[in-house]
Order: C-alpha cells, then structure tokens, then sequence
C-alpha cells in the first residue's frame, strides 16, 4: 500500500488557509501536515510546494523530485515509476528530478517553470 502525506511548508499558512484551499481543489485521500518551521521540508531536501519526496517503508528517501518533466505539456512521467519501483522493492530508475515552481521563503532560488 501506499499513503499520501501533504506538506504544507509555507510559514505564512494557517490551519484554516490550508483546508479551505483542500476543498476548493477538493484534495481527498490525504493528510497534510502543516511546517510553518520548515523543519520537515528541510529534513526532505524540499526547496518548493511542487516538489514532491518518495519514502521506502524504512522511511529512507527514494525519489525527490516533480511529478513529471514539464508543468504544462508533460511527456515524462517520475511520479508513478518511482512509486512502482519502490513497492515492487526496487530502486526508482530516476531518483532524483528537477522541481519546478517558486522557492518557499527562506530557500535560495528562482521560480521556475521553463
């Protein structure tokens, strides 16, 4: 099985900010975790609200990274292979991707959408 985890490291969100937002893009299926600290987005390696972080069931990281390889017009997909890999007990073929979108506060960075 596989369970989905939202963080939300922007030190300016509120709890109420955060669930208004999941029910208007109606998010089902998932917690989310607020970081106001970014301790746990730091602990990730995770610099934008894009990037997303695959965990082995030790907990080990096994893909950083965006979904896929464009924001508008995709044609590679990281996500779903990488979730694939680790279940059937593999290393993902692409461990690691170029996130796009802006920096949270606080991390060095430009917005990137190219």
């Amino acid at each position: 099985g596989v369970e989905f985890v939202g963080v939300d490291s922007h030190p300016d969100d509120t709890r109420e900010q955060v669930l208004d937002k999941m029910g208007r893009i109606r998010a089902t299926g998932y917690r989310m975790l607020l970081d106001p600290t970014q301790d746990v987005a730091k602990l990730a390696g995770v610099r934008t609200a894009t990037e997303l972080v695959v965990l082995d069931p030790d907990r080990r990281i096994r893909y950083r990274g965006s979904f896929d390889d464009d924001f508008i017009k995709p044609k590679v997909e990281y996500l779903g292979p990488a979730i694939e890999a680790v279940l059937a007990g593999r290393s993902p073929t692409v461990p690691e991707s170029k996130p796009y979108g802006c920096p949270f506060p606080g991390f060095e960075g430009l917005c990137d959408f190219d």
